[in-house]
């Protein structure tokens, strides 16, 4: 989308006369705060590298036959589109169900007002979507500019003693730095004796995009190495002894480090990715909050999996099994060295808000729910093991306190670890420490299976 034009493009999959009578109908159905442009394109032309940075929507209306190429559209399944069949079966129209940003219709060809309204009410549900895409791919062409072109100059060895700043501006703008000697006009002056020397020795230029350095004559006092054309942060250029770094803003610095981290910028089309990484799940949940990341992060370790949801920089929903929420969340957090994976735009289905967990909030709870984990962790029993009430010491108790009564009822009802952790309400840290603590009170006790008995 182009904020400027005010127009939506559209990847069109349809004959052209199709797409001109579409195109059609929308410019008679528009606003003036909304205009939509197509683009003719084919089945056969997905296979190639098409640039979907200006596409906001995909429009698909050719009869594709039995059965749907679903791979063929595997690549657009990210974006929001409409698929319009041309007499569907209901095989058609189930096949792309996997497409959750997806509309689907039936036409006949030839009403085109009808394709018309329902692309309109399609890009009004994902506009803030569409305009948040637009944005990312903005900052990752800056963040990509930005790799390329340095922003100031440094001057790591100026003497002591000698006046003269250390960093130096390089604007794009000005489109000019230069170096010579002492007394002369130049912007950088070089403890060399003027008597001896030329005035002028050199510049960095501003040309076709990139920071090039350029010598004034071959009869220099002082020998030029470095890479000189299309200087990019972390070069070095030298002039005899004096040493100039150039490197980018440290500001943007933060913004390359973050947007790798999450691997969002680099390519809005494959989801971030770490796997057995040196941050902890929590460091990870910790980065997504300060970033305002918005999707599902995706927990596996071994055979166990979870998922935990971010928005508008919160926690907002974890599961794991039967497991959700606040109980999920900690549970997640205990697995040691996971692998996970970000998913930005995914949202719980049904949609649920089981926490809300802000960057201090989450900090805070993992803090205490570290410590206690801490303590109790090397004490936790085996998911297999079952556990029965000790009936006289059951007796001779007069208080319970909450978490006692909820462990309790949770061993009568289950017996086995793995079904008192998934259903009792009090999270693991809080099950584990009070299942100690019953079973130093005799309240508690395995469960001796009985041998099986010859016939």
């Amino acid at each position: 989308m182009n904020f400027n034009d005010q127009y939506l493009n559209i990847l069109s999959i349809a004959p052209v006369e199709s797409v001109r009578g579409v195109q059609w109908a929308l410019d008679k159905a528009s606003t003036g705060t909304q205009k939509f442009r197509l683009f003719p394109s084919s089945l056969s032309a997905l296979t190639t590298n098409i640039d979907f940075s200006t596409i906001d929507l995909i429009w698909v209306g050719i009869d594709m036959g039995q059965p749907v190429p679903v791979e063929a559209f595997a690549k657009l399944s990210k974006y929001p589109g409409l698929c319009s069949f041309i007499h569907p079966t209901p095989a058609q129209l189930l096949s792309l169900g996997d497409f959750q940003k997806w509309a689907m219709m039936a036409w006949d060809g030839s009403a085109f007002d009808k394709v018309a309204t329902k692309i309109i009410n399609l890009s009004g549900a994902f506009k803030e979507e569409m305009s948040r895409r637009h944005f990312l791919e903005g900052c990752r062409a800056w963040i990509h500019r930005s790799e390329e072109i340095p922003d100031y100059l440094e001057w790591s060895n100026c003497p002591d003693g000698f006046i003269s700043p250390r960093l130096y501006s390089l604007d794009p703008q000005f489109g000019i730095l230069t170096l010579g000697t002492e007394g002369s006009g130049t912007m950088i002056k070089l403890p060399l004796n003027a008597k001896t020397a030329p005035k002028e020795l050199g510049e960095f230029r501003f040309v076709g995009g990139f920071w090039k350095f350029k010598t004034f004559g071959t009869d220099l006092p002082v020998e030029v190495r470095g890479n000189l054309e299309k200087l990019k942060p972390g070069d070095q250029v030298t002039l005899g002894d004096w040493i100039f770094n150039l490197k980018r803003s440290p500001r943007v610095d933060e913004v390359v480090k973050l947007a790798r981290s999450y691997q969002v910028f680099s390519d809005l089309e494959v989801a971030t990715e770490r796997k057995n990484g040196s941050q902890t799940l929590a460091e990870v949940c910790k980065d997504f909050l300060h970033a305002g990341g918005r999707g599902e992060l995706r927990v596996n370790a071994g055979l166990k999996n979870g998922s935990v949801y971010f928005e508008d920089a919160k926690i907002i929903h974890a599961r794991t099994g039967s497991v959700s929420g606040r109980k999920a969340l900690l549970r997640l957090l205990a697995w040691g060295e996971v692998q996970w994976k970000f998913t930005s735009g995914r949202m719980p289905v049904p949609d649920r808000r089981t926490v809300s967990f802000d960057f201090s909030q989450f900090s805070r709870v993992h803090q205490i729910w570290k410590k206690h984990w801490q303590q109790v962790s090397s004490f936790s029993p085996p998911l297999h093991l079952k556990l029965k009430v000790s009936a006289p010491n059951f007796l001779n108790k007069k208080r319970w306190n909450q978490k006692e009564s909820l462990v309790l009822a949770s061993v009568c009802e289950f017996s086995m670890i793995r079904d008192i952790m998934n259903f009792c309400l009090l999270d693991d840290v809080e099950i584990v420490d009070t299942l100690i603590q019953m079973r130093k009170q005799g309240l508690v006790e395995p469960l001796k299976t009985q041998p099986a008995q010859k016939i």
